[in-house]
Parts: structure tokens; C-alpha cells; sequence
């Protein structure tokens, strides 16, 4: 099984195989992601990933699909990215692409999907980039196994 991978603003397409994500990893974004779609506001990142403890996120659900924004130091948001599981899921593609856009080209996925965002200060924020595709991938197969 894979998850196709899109970065909207850039055009890059992938296919994520599960077993190129830590098992280990995806357990503890199970629980972590559990924990922030019961908390209220931003919540911080788990430091598995060499993330430090000035990272947060807000974690929500649009009707069924996971959508997470992720903050660098002040809440200055680095990525947003949505996670379809089911085709039913699909209006969050358009949700995403008419709030901030794609390139040229870039069409909807068969499910299971996951549509990143990169924001401005994502390329200004020193180390994200170092961890921010795991920690995706790794949130998007948390909330697949998780239905």
C-alpha cells in the first residue's frame, strides 16, 4: 500500500510505500495525533524526530479528513497539509487548492493522499526541512491505519 505524496506549490509527486516509514515512528504519531485532535489550539510536535521543543501544530478534522498545520517558533506556520483516506474525502483536495493554490497541472489522486503546503518561512526555518517530509508521512500513515 501507498499514499500518494503531493507538495502543491511545487508540483512534487510521490508514492509513499508503508514500509518506507518507521514502524516505530508511525506508533508514536498515533498516539501523538490522538492526543492533539482532543486538544483545543496548537499543541507541540513529539521530539522523535530531532523536531526540538519549539514546534507545534494544530491538528483538526474536516469531515473525515485530517487537515494539520505545523508552526516554528512565534506559531509562523511552516506547512499545512490535508490527508485523505477515502474518495469521499475529496473536498478537501479543493478546499486546499482554493485556499492556497497549485501548480499548474496538478490533479486530485486516487486515495489514499496527502497534499503539503509549503509556506514561506518553511524554506527560512532552519532544520525543518531535515525532518518535516518523516513527520508527514509519518502522520499521514497514523491516520490511515487509524481509518
Amino acid at each position: 500500500m501507498y499514499i500518494h505524496h503531493v507538495i502543491l506549490n511545487t508540483g512534487s509527486i510521490a508514492r509513499i510505500n508503508r514500509v518506507d516509514v518507521s514502524d516505530d515512528v508511525v506508533s508514536v504519531m498515533r498516539s501523538w495525533l490522538e492526543e492533539a485532535l482532543a486538544h483545543t489550539g496548537d499543541f507541540p510536535l513529539p521530539d522523535v524526530l530531532g523536531m526540538g521543543d519549539v514546534h507545534h501544530a494544530q491538528v483538526t478534522v474536516q469531515n473525515g479528513a485530517l487537515v494539520c498545520t505545523v508552526f516554528g517558533s512565534l506559531l509562523v506556520p511552516l506547512v499545512t497539509f490535508g490527508v485523505a483516506v477515502r474518495s469521499r474525502h475529496a473536498h478537501l483536495w479543493t478546499t486546499m487548492v482554493e485556499q492556497f493554490g497549485a501548480r499548474d497541472g496538478i490533479k486530485v489522486p486516487d486515495t489514499p493522499w496527502c497534499a503539503v503546503v509549503q509556506h514561506p518561512a518553511y524554506l527560512a526555518h532552519q532544520g525543518a526541512s531535515s525532518w518535516m517530509d518523516e513527520f508527514v508521512q509519518s502522520v499521514a500513515w497514523a491516520r490511515i491505519k487509524r481509518g
